[in-house]
């Protein structure tokens, strides 16, 4: 079973894959240059908030 941090992260990879057509103003952080350093940083922070929460309950 797919943990809720598993899901946000496969979304994640799904948004580094899809061409969106945003507004100038708008970025998609999972796109471009700092996509590896963006997507290992989401990884630690799903990954340890998900450790945390099941800690508390």
């Amino acid at each position: 079973m797919k943990t809720f941090a598993d899901k946000v992260l496969e979304f994640n990879e799904w948004l580094a894959n899809v061409s969106l057509d945003l507004p100038d103003a708008v970025r998609n952080p999972f796109r471009g240059e700092n996509q590896d350093q963006i997507k290992e940083v989401t990884k630690l922070f799903y990954q340890n908030i998900m450790q945390t929460i099941r800690k508390d309950f």
